[in-house]
């Protein structure tokens, strides 16, 4: 009944962006989906609060991704330490991923109320809010980014638009790797490929030379089952074996681009009318494992690319100087675009997140 009510209250309303079909879960080669236990142990469903009471507020929570994917991790295991620590204050209750409300639609969702709490990508929602951008492009980890001011000015951000950010969940691990199946050595020879794409590629994507062709994570195995594309950049970390990706993949480019813009927003109205108790709980609880993911996420990222090496799939070294461009452009393009469209902020999120 939560569901259908969700859905309802979301279709009544129009989206900020338009949006796929909810994705389904990846299929492997023999045709059935992969399971979360091929890749790192997702966190565990979050359990309730220890002690729910009529005082209990429930908060909505969903995920751009399906909750068994290696993403949502650390969402998982904050979402369980905060309802424990609650003492019944609160429970943040997870109703799912992109099957409860599509993934270019749910920072609107939250921005409506349909919903309280989105864990999502700076990337599905930057074409209405372009300082997202800036999450990609940021050089910092997020304790550098709270002593910066760049926290603070994303805060400030999201707060105009009716949201809260609470901060980071995936972190400094590289976002993107090329992986395709043909054997390009150099930027060059990518031209004319058609690679999955979402809109902090896109730039750099078009400089190559490459078609970007945009789609959900769970819809990259059957897309390159079915040569629909040719190859793809993707977070290896967040399960590039779990996805079964290395069965249909021959090669990774060695040099990532941009970190995680992986984010949690809450619905401002609701954060705001929590008790200072509840938002004290849920700050301390989110800074501990904001904390703590920068070595999780680092071992994640050697790991997959390991299993997919051992897999058969191969990686592949550009030159030093083709690496550096792809590197230094892909950042070029990024703050060429967002700049002119962030008059606000655009340039002080620049400045907070550039590496002195």
């Amino acid at each position: 009944m939560v569901l259908a009510s969700l859905l309802m209250a979301g279709c009544s309303q129009p989206a900020p962006a338009p949006s796929p079909a909810a994705p389904a879960a990846s299929p492997t080669a023999s045709g059935s989906s992969p399971t979360a236990s091929a890749s790192a142990k997702p966190a565990a469903t979050p359990t309730q609060t220890a002690k729910p009471s009529a005082k209990t507020v429930t908060i909505n929570a969903i995920a751009s991704w399906p909750t068994n994917y290696a993403n949502c991790t650390k969402y998982l295991e904050w979402i369980d330490t905060a309802n424990k620590a609650s003492g019944g204050l609160f429970n943040i209750k997870l109703l799912g991923g992109p099957e409860v409300v599509p993934y270019m639609q749910q920072v609107g969702a939250a921005q409506r109320g349909v919903v309280d709490m989105v864990m999502t990508a700076g990337g599905y929602y930057q074409g209405d809010v372009p300082e997202a951008y800036a999450f990609v492009l940021s050089q910092l980890n997020p304790m550098e980014e709270r002593k910066s001011g760049f926290y603070d000015t994303m805060v400030q951000v999201h707060k105009d638009l009716g949201l809260y950010y609470m901060g980071r969940v995936q972190a400094v691990v590289p976002l993107a790797y090329f992986c395709y199946n043909v054997q390009a050595k150099t930027p060059k020879e990518l031209k004319g490929l058609k690679i999955r794409s979402n809109p902090p590629y896109d730039p750099i994507l078009k400089e190559i030379g490459c078609v970007p062709v945009t789609m959900s994570e769970p819809e990259i195995f059957n897309a390159m089952q079915q040569k629909v594309i040719d190859g793809f950049l993707k977070n290896i970390s967040t399960g590039f074996v779990q996805m079964g990706l290395h069965d249909v993949t021959k090669y990774i480019m060695s040099t990532p681009i941009y970190q995680s813009p992986t984010v949690v927003l809450m619905n401002n109205d609701v954060w705001t009318k929590l008790g200072d108790d509840s938002r004290k709980i849920m700050t301390d609880t989110f800074l501990k494992m904001e904390s703590t993911q920068l070595d999780f996420w680092a071992e994640q990222n050697n790991n997959e690319i390991k299993k997919a090496v051992a897999a058969g799939t191969k990686l592949i070294d550009w030159s030093p100087e083709d690496a550096k461009w792809l590197v230094d452009r892909a950042f070029q393009l990024g703050w060429d675009i967002t700049l002119p469209k962030t008059a606000k902020y655009g340039a002080k999120l620049k400045e907070q997140s550039t590496k002195k």
